[in-house]
């Protein structure tokens, strides 16, 4: 097997450049003295445009294995303006990079020897300017000349000339794992198709996740082709500001709305309980919220219980649930028995009233003294309950011993919850009321608990349908930071909601359902971007429903984490944790902290062969003297044998390890796609747009605020 194909050779000294300087002196020598040297001077030209031309093969030889070991160290960024970032109808455009194959595991695996490091390593003049810039930079030396010398070689660029001792980037990691394909990079896409998989974009804090984030939704904004949706629990401003941007540039900011827990006055409302297929699932929603391990779970069935019967309540009676609503009848269930009770009995006894007054005139009969005093209900398991509650007890109870086929199963239920015990009825609720009284204090509670009868808050009111319907873009800030409660339920609400009310709906009777010639097989794309993922999943299955069953109704789910664990964690359940990430069909990990999150990508990948180079010599004496100089003669030098050989070692590697995505520089990562291509990028840092500049915060608030015609901005709540 041929050593040349398997080792491409360019850690070594670079030779070509004797092979240029030896040709153009040739050359130079044969063009001046060609006469001298009695040759033609036709085949002097001739001789020296071949020299020539080898030696500008050499050269660019020369110079591209220079590149080479250059960009083993040093590799400059590159800058993209939003407008030109490449946009198709069919691919989504991921950065800058090349498909990874065994050659660049290769290339690694030699990078990593100490006798080749010196090949590529920074040369002894660049440590001595870096070395001077930070004596400068600490005080260490106040030399005005190493001063001088220091302002000039900390600059990257001269004028329009490139600094060649300028600092590296603040990238960290190596660069060595994307220069080892550098000259094969190219712009990077993956099929709209392979998105309806679903993607994981997995890396540590600050090292380019929001960035992809951004190139991303900026196309997807692009595309026009549905939502968009970004849930961001930290309510990340930078984030805001350049959808803001981008939605003006494509023309979509008419039908841009903002969900905001932290800037509740621009922030549409949304009521995450008004919207349901079963009215069983508005209770799961909030009792998911709850604790449910060890003894908790017991307390969590029966507030889910009381939730179910305070919302079928309401329902009934033709009401939106609400979170204000839903509190104040779960501390306190008379009220709402005494608004059914009434309802029911207008709709089926309308007489019920004649008797209500008849009971309520005090009865009067003679004691064995003969005095006159007051006859009273029998409050029974009422006990502690008011007259009116007491009286509305017996005339249903007479009227359901007449008429037991008009039994209301609701309002039954709702009575015999009302005979519970106060203090018992007290402790199994306790856990729910503390997460009621934060979802619904302050001004977050005039947009997750909206007031209908307002009419006048002229902030929108959101629904999924609306915004799927509309091809709308949402941004959802959850301002975690403030209350992590309030931002990890609202946010898991968000999706429970979507599963329940939502996908099911778009499965079955399309996006346009109750629309004139609407068709059941009508889906839109919902590219939905969840930012902090394991944050908006915490405590809930609805995340596993998205990702199992909603790419059927559209749904497209690029998921942003940390780390593999922090999902774990979030899920309460490695069980659980490993299938929701055994969904996402696309991986892009950034660098990572631990190995296990790095290996949930290596565990995905094959095995190459490597190879290694060894040369092995030696010498030895043939016990023979120099023939006819006197056998025996010690004298005379005996007979030598030399050996030499090279030696191509065979291992096996695989295409990436761990340690190299724990490596990687900031802005870099490796891309397992669609569970067939291993890809390695790097991805830009984007420009504004010119005329869609990224305004700061308060600049878009009191855009927003004027879209919504709600006035200036005066500030956040």
């Amino acid at each position: 097997m041929s050593t040349e194909f398997e080792l491409d050779g360019y850690l070594r000294p670079i030779y070509e450049k004797y092979v240029v300087v030896c040709n153009l002196l040739l050359s130079l020598i044969l063009l001046s003295f060609h006469e001298y040297l009695n040759v033609p001077a036709f085949w002097a030209y001739l001789c020296v445009f071949f020299f020539v031309a080898y030696a500008i093969r050499r050269l660019r030889q020369a110079l591209a294995i220079r590149a080479y070991q250059q960009g083993l160290t040093k590799i400059e960024p590159f800058k993209l303006s939003t407008d030109r970032l490449p946009h198709s109808s069919k691919r989504t455009w991921i950065g800058r990079g090349f498909e990874w194959t065994g050659k660049h595991t290769q290339r690694v695996y030699d990078s990593k020897k100490e006798n080749i490091k010196k090949h590529y390593a920074p040369t002894a003049l660049f440590t001595w300017i870096r070395n001077n810039e930070l004596k400068i930079e600490v005080g260490e030396s106040s030399n005005w000349l190493r001063a001088k010398v220091a302002n000039i070689t900390s600059r990257y660029k001269w004028g329009p000339f490139a600094n060649p001792w300028s600092p590296l980037p603040p990238v960290g990691g190596m660069s060595v794992f994307h220069a080892v394909g550098m000259e094969d990079e190219t712009d990077q896409h993956m099929g709209l198709d392979e998105r309806n998989g679903h993607m994981a974009v997995i890396g540590t804090t600050r090292v380019g996740k929001s960035r992809l984030l951004e190139i991303l939704v900026t196309q997807d904004l692009e595309r026009n082709d549905g939502i968009v949706a970004v849930f961001d629990p930290k309510g990340d401003q930078e984030l805001l500001a350049r959808m803001w941007a981008e939605a003006k540039r494509c023309g979509r900011d008419d039908e841009f709305y903002i969900f905001s827990l932290g800037a509740t006055k621009i922030s549409c409302k949304y009521n995450a309980v008004a919207n349901f297929s079963r009215i069983a699932s508005i209770a799961g929603r909030i009792s998911d919220e709850l604790p449910g391990g060890g003894n908790s779970s017991a307390f969590k069935d029966f507030a889910w219980r009381f939730l179910l019967l305070t919302t079928n309540a309401l329902i009934q009676m033709g009401e939106k649930p609400t979170f204000t609503s839903i509190k104040k009848y779960i501390e306190d269930l008379e009220p709402l028995f005494l608004r059914l009770a009434k309802f029911e009995l207008d709709r089926e006894y309308p007489q019920w009233r004649d008797e209500f007054r008849d009971l309520s005139k005090p009865k009067m009969k003679k004691n064995a003294k003969g005095e006159l005093v007051e006859v009273k209900l029998k409050a029974g398991s009422l006990s502690g309950r008011g007259h009116e509650t007491i009286i509305l007890d017996k005339i249903l109870t007479d009227f359901y011993e007449r008429n037991p086929h008009k039994i209301n199963a609701i309002l039954e239920s709702l009575r015999v919850s009302m005979k519970t015990d106060q203090g018992y009825y007290g402790k199994i609720t306790a856990s729910l009321l503390p997460l009621l009284q934060k979802l619904t204090s302050g001004n977050v509670a005039s947009i997750i608990s909206p007031d209908y009868g307002d009419v006048k808050d002229n902030r929108p009111m959101i629904t999924w349908s609306k915004l799927i319907q509309r091809k709308a873009v949402l941004y959802a800030g959850f301002d975690a930071m403030t209350d992590a409660v309030v931002a990890d339920s609202v946010g898991s609400q968000f999706f429970s909601d979507f599963v329940s009310s939502v996908s099911g709906e778009v499965y079955k009777h399309g996006v346009n359902k109750g629309l004139p010639d609407a068709r059941n097989n009508e889906v839109i794309p919902l590219w939905i971007h969840m930012d902090e993922f394991q944050s908006l999943i915490r405590g809930g299955d609805s995340i596993l429903s998205i990702l199992n069953r909603s790419a059927g109704s559209g749904g497209r789910v690029t998921a942003y984490m940390q780390s593999t664990t922090d999902v774990e964690e979030a899920m309460g359940d490695k069980a659980k944790a490993q299938v929701v990430l055994s969904n996402f069909n696309s991986i892009i990990m950034l660098r990572t902290s631990t190995e296990e999150s790095a290996k949930y990508l290596t565990n995905k990948v094959a095995e190459v062969d490597v190879y290694a180079l060894q040369v092995k010599g030696s010498v030895s004496d043939t016990g023979k003297v120099l023939k006819d100089d006197g056998a025996g003669d010690n004298d005379h030098e005996l007979f030598k044998t030399s050996f030499s050989a090279g030696v191509v070692k065979e291992g096996r590697e695989p295409l990436i390890t761990p340690s190299m995505i724990m490596s990687l520089p900031k802005g870099q990562a490796f891309a397992f796609l669609n569970g067939a291509r291993l890809v390695k990028l790097r991805f830009p840092l984007l420009d504004d747009s010119k005329g869609f500049e990224v305004a700061d915060s308060e600049q878009v608030y009191d855009e927003i605020m004027r879209k919504y015609r709600l006035g200036p901005y005066t500030g956040r709540n």
